[in-house]
């Protein structure tokens, strides 16, 4: 991967981790690395982030359902951490449970075998990426 691809891969990732709300992966990632470090490294720390917060925890969350041997448990927001003022204001009228709009079931299981499937897509980025020297 030249160096260039390199860069678009950094940012991509960067972006992809803070607009999905795991921001604090990515800060993870970053202080682990000294700053003088190639960006390679950087690259591939941002890369094991993102792998462990999709498809390390859709495999963890698909083994809690095969476990439990249910698909129908859903998890909501008690209404008292208010994470970007919608949930506790949701809460307070009453439809915190109408603003979980998410698959449920069959659909669920899904979706999440499906993100637990794409170890392979972080497989080849890395093999791309190359060696770290």
């Amino acid at each position: 991967m030249e160096d260039d691809e390199i860069e678009n891969l950094i940012v991509g990732l960067r972006t992809l981790l803070d607009d999905n709300g795991f921001g604090w992966a990515r800060e993870q990632a970053e202080a682990a690395l000294d700053p003088g470090w190639q960006r390679r490294w950087l690259a591939r720390a941002l890369l094991d982030a993102a792998e462990s917060v999709t498809v390390d925890l859709a495999q963890a969350e698909l083994a809690m359902l095969e476990t439990l041997g249910t698909d129908e448990v859903d998890f909501e927001p008690d209404g008292s951490v208010d994470v970007d003022g919608a949930i506790v204001v949701a809460a307070e009228r009453g439809s915190a449970s109408e603003m979980i709009d998410q698959p449920r079931g069959a659909l669920r299981r899904k979706t999440i075998q499906e993100l637990a499937s794409k170890r392979y897509a972080f497989q080849m980025l890395r093999e791309q990426l190359g060696s770290i020297d």
